[in-house]
């Protein structure tokens, strides 16, 4: 055999048995870790190996820290109103959502930055309806970040189109992306952990979901936050 051949299949048998060492016998991890491996990275093939996350939690977060801060910020929304909707979930209701988170945070930038931007405003204050934020919003891993999102604005065809390449980790498409869904059990299981995590740490409380609670006129979903004494 080719001595080149020898060392390639040594190499293919060392990261299989590598990435089988930490699934435990879980394919979504493996083909998760196969992709991560593909994806160009200053470290070496070796290190990568060494450095493979411990499990499906510690996969999945380090997914997200890779994402960029609206990316991330999207991904958790979409990952909230999944885990807690007693419903299936729509991809448009995300991007409404979102729209909103997102106005908020320009607001509460011009604000603490003195400016008062009429150009991107109708007369009343509010952002025009047909302005459409565009892939300028999202820079990717592979564009220059933009220094000022001041005049941009929002579309919600954007919204399902980034959230489908940011969360391609965590969720599932149908309905011609109408619908959003977990990509797996596994994801519920890392989400509702750092929740849990969150709710220990911050409110000494064990369980997100001791406090939701479905409300059966309305048909909604509630969450019940005790407020810390002071």
């Amino acid at each position: 055999m080719d001595p080149r051949q020898r060392k390639l299949d040594a190499k293919i048998r060392n990261i299989a048995e590598s990435i089988q060492k930490e699934s435990d016998g879980m394919f979504t991890y493996s083909a998760m870790a196969i992709a991560n491996i593909g994806q160009p990275s200053p470290l070496s093939l070796t290190e990568r190996l060494k450095n493979l996350p411990s499990g499906m939690n510690e996969l999945y977060s380090r997914q997200l820290e890779a994402l960029t801060g609206a990316e991330r910020k999207l991904v958790t929304l979409a990952l909230k109103r999944i885990v807690w909707s007693p419903t299936d979930m729509g991809t448009v209701e995300i991007a409404e959502e979102f729209k909103q988170i997102y106005l908020k945070d320009q607001a509460e930038t011009e604000k603490e930055d003195g400016i008062d931007d009429y150009d991107s405003r109708s007369t009343n204050g509010s952002v025009s309806e047909e302005e459409d934020i565009g892939d300028a919003a999202w820079p990717t891993r592979n564009q220059t970040p933009i220094k000022s999102q001041k005049h941009v604005s929002w579309g919600k065809s954007d919204t399902i189109y980034h959230l489908k390449g940011a969360g391609r980790d965590f969720f599932k498409f149908a309905n011609k992306k109408r619908t959003i869904g977990l990509i797996h059990k596994s994801v519920r299981d890392f989400f509702e952990n750092e929740s849990a995590k969150s709710a220990q740490r911050d409110y000494g409380i064990k369980s997100v979901a001791s406090l939701l609670s479905h409300d059966t006129e309305s048909g909604e979903l509630k969450l019940t936050l005790p407020i810390p004494c002071t």
